[in-house]
Formats: C-alpha cells, structure tokens, sequence
C-alpha cells in the first residue's frame, strides 16, 4: 500500500463514539484502526464529541499521536437556534 504523506487521519466521531465500551475502558478496535492509519504513513488520531473518550485514551496507551474534540458552544444537542428564539437550523 502507498504511504499517503505524513499529514494526519483521524477515525471519524461517528466511529469513535459508536466504538466507545466505557465499563471496559476501551474503543472496540481500536488497535486494527490505528495501525491501518499508521500503515498508511499517516499520523493516527481519533476525533470525539465525547470527553469519556479523551480519558480513556490518556489511559490506555493507545498508538494515537493527536485527538480532536468538537465544541459547539451552545451545547452538544441543541438542534438548532429556535431554543434560543431565533429561526432554527435550515439545514
């Protein structure tokens, strides 16, 4: 397989939280993930909207360089702004 740069790749949110098993301290495979990004000669990382998961991968030692977590600052699931009485998303 071609090494696609050195930039980094991430394992998208939607993954990363659906793979979250909180009671056992672990992202469900996690290390298969890793080392295919790291196979690509990527820079491995995991994106999240939940912050259980950063915690969980300060713990375990995980072959992550970086993770990115979202912040939407009126709070995770608000839809849209017709809570904060404006129009509401039009998406």
């Amino acid at each position: 397989m071609c090494g696609y740069g050195r930039g980094n790749l991430y394992a998208h949110t939607s993954y990363t939280d659906s793979h979250l098993i909180i009671a056992e301290n672990r992202i469900d495979t996690a290390e298969e993930v890793l080392a295919f990004i790291r196979k690509l000669g990527m820079v491995p990382g995991w994106s999240t909207h939940r912050p259980e998961v950063i915690t969980i991968l300060d713990r375990t030692g995980y072959d992550a360089e970086t993770y990115i977590q979202p912040y939407k600052s009126i709070g995770f699931f608000v839809l849209g702004r017709d809570r904060l009485g404006g129009a509401g998303d039009q998406r």
